[in-house]
C-alpha cells in the first residue's frame, strides 16, 4: 500500500527527511514528511470518497495522496513495483 496518514504524519513527527512502505507484493514507496499535520479525518474522507466511486483501497489511498500532497507539502512516489 501507500504510504498511510499514519506514515506521513509519523515522518513529520520525528523529523525524517524520507520514509519506505513496502508492501506485501514487494512494492515500494517513498515519501517526504507533509509541512503540517494531516488529521486523521481529511484522510479518511478522502478514502471514503474514492471507495465509493468504485476504487479498490490501494487506488482510493493513492487517489487521497494525490489530492493531498499540495495541500500539505509532500511528495511520494512509487520506487519499486511489484512487477
Amino acid at each position: 500500500m501507500p504510504p498511510s496518514d499514519g506514515d506521513l504524519n509519523a515522518a513529520l513527527k520525528n523529523g525524517y527527511q524520507k520514509g519506505y512502505t513496502i508492501g506485501h507484493d514487494g512494492t515500494v514507496f517513498e515519501y517526504t514528511a507533509p509541512k503540517e499535520f494531516i488529521p486523521l479525518s481529511v484522510y479518511d474522507a478522502g478514502r471514503t470518497k474514492y471507495t465509493k466511486k468504485g476504487c479498490s483501497e490501494f487506488e482510493a489511498q493513492l487517489n487521497t495522496l494525490l489530492e493531498l500532497k499540495e495541500l500539505f507539502q509532500f511528495d511520494f512516489k512509487e520506487v519499486k513495483s511489484s512487477g
